[in-house]
């Protein structure tokens, strides 16, 4: 075989981590592929002799946060040059913990999958610095998660054929915001599916709606 040929093969770039008791760790990848589409499941390919290899088979838990393209080399080669068995390699990044308590790295990702899938290939975009809800990042900031939403929505659909998707944001426990770090809910949609809102509509008294449309648009910073 004409190893040149294996230069070839498109991949993508990952943040792998998992955890051991009260220890994190975690690596580059570039395979990362769905499994199974009920119950919606996901593999990584992993070196067995990793420390994060050791820790996914003591947890049975892990994480897998997409790379942006522009990831700078720097932060890539910290994952990927040096071993957690002689540093700590989530030291002074942003990182949130996900349900399964295994860290999710939150610098220079896009997105991540969600462990709770509402439907198969339920996906989250989220912010490469850390903003515990919407309205505490600065526009520019928001502006560059959110110009790459189409492109995670047409490859959502792409990958599982859904007829359409749902684009979800919670802020707040009252608003059923779970993980304390900005992050948009694409969830695929079909015909029949099981999802459901509910969304009681309710009405305004006269004049009432444009008094509260009036009032917002003075306090729009």
């Amino acid at each position: 075989m004409d190893t040149r040929a294996l230069h070839t093969i498109g991949y993508g770039l990952y943040i792998v981590c998992s955890k051991k008791g009260k220890r994190f760790n975690g690596q580059v990848a570039n395979t990362v592929t769905q499994v199974t589409a009920e119950p919606p499941t996901i593999g990584v390919i992993i070196n067995k002799g990793n420390l994060t290899h050791e820790f996914i088979q003591e947890s049975r838990v892990f994480t897998a946060s997409v790379l942006a393209k522009d990831t700078p080399l720097a932060f890539i080669g910290h994952f990927g040059f040096k071993s957690g068995r002689e540093t700590d390699k989530l030291k002074g990044l942003n990182y949130i913990l996900g349900e399964t308590g295994a860290p999710i790295v939150t610098d220079h990702a896009l997105a991540f999958l969600d462990i709770g899938p509402l439907a198969e290939g339920h996906a989250l975009l989220i912010p490469k610095a850390h903003y515990e809800t919407l309205d505490r990042m600065p526009r520019d900031a928001a502006a560059a998660m959110l110009k790459h939403l189409p492109a995670l929505g047409r490859a959502v659909q792409a990958a599982v054929g859904c007829e359409g998707f749902n684009v979800l944001q919670n802020n707040g426990r009252v608003a059923h915001q779970v993980v304390p770090h900005v992050h948009f809910h694409i969830i695929p949609r079909n015909a029949g599916d099981e999802f459901h809102f509910n969304w009681p509509a309710g009405s305004y008294p006269p004049g009432r709606a444009e008094r509260i449309a009036a009032d917002i648009r003075a306090k729009i910073a």
